[in-house]
């Protein structure tokens, strides 16, 4: 939970609470409607939303898949292929992937293969960003619109519930903005001024609650599809 837990200072302070919230959204999303006893996580990395997938939940199997494996990730990315050779068809009850589509090269493979492993009836929770800064991991390919990523999910056999900005516009301008700035003047001496920014943003979002229906600039997007019986 570090990850999403960054200090009320920094840069990416809105962004890392904003996703939280998102995916606390989306788990309760898909338990309103469905249980899941199989997660597979795919380009998991250290796997920080763990928690927030298994938030009251018990007997469930959570695994994850990424292209370097160690003792905590189970099964390993083909990354010229973009297969999981080892996930039989079927496997998962919860498809998960966050932060991860725009540094896939091929997007199609990697979705056609989110919905080989996702079991009939299951579901996938996806996000990705859209207004955010170059950041290679190890090669930043893409960004994904609202519309975009609707038909990108329904090409490969699953049928959306929900696209949605994660963020305000002001909390996706102030993000931007820090993040050239921090860039520019370095972390230490601009820690007073992002932390009055952020105080202020936090506010704003308790007093107004933002059309998310009309947002245009905005740092992530979230996705919520179920795959077909």
């Amino acid at each position: 939970m570090a990850y999403l837990e960054v200090p009320v200072w920094t840069p990416l302070f809105l962004l890392r609470r904003r996703l939280r919230q998102s995916v606390e959204l989306a788990v309760a999303h898909v338990q309103n409607r469905a249980s899941y006893a199989t997660v597979l996580d795919v380009g998991c990395g250290t796997m920080p939303y763990k928690s927030l997938i298994l938030n009251g939940i018990d007997n469930t199997s959570y695994e994850g898949a990424d292209i370097i494996i160690n003792e905590a990730i189970r099964y390993q990315i083909d990354p010229d292929r973009q297969l999981i050779p080892d996930v039989p068809d079927g496997y998962a009850d919860l498809v998960v992937t966050f932060e991860t589509l725009e540094h896939v090269a091929q997007t199609h493979a990697f979705l056609a293969e989110l919905g080989r492993v996702c079991k009939p009836g299951g579901y996938l929770i996806l996000t990705v960003p859209f207004m955010f800064e170059y950041h290679p991991c190890p090669g930043d390919f893409y960004r994904f619109t609202k519309e975009g990523l609707h038909r990108l999910a329904t090409q490969h056999g699953f049928t959306v519930e929900l696209v949605q900005p994660t963020a305000s516009e002001l909390d996706s301008l102030l993000v931007v903005v820090q993040l050239s700035v921090s860039r520019r003047f370095g972390y230490v001496f601009t820690k007073p001024l992002f932390l009055v920014l952020n105080t202020l943003a936090l506010a704003s979002g308790r007093l107004f609650r933002p059309d998310k229906e009309h947002v245009v600039f905005n740092m992530n997007y979230l996705l919520i599809a179920r795959k077909a019986l």
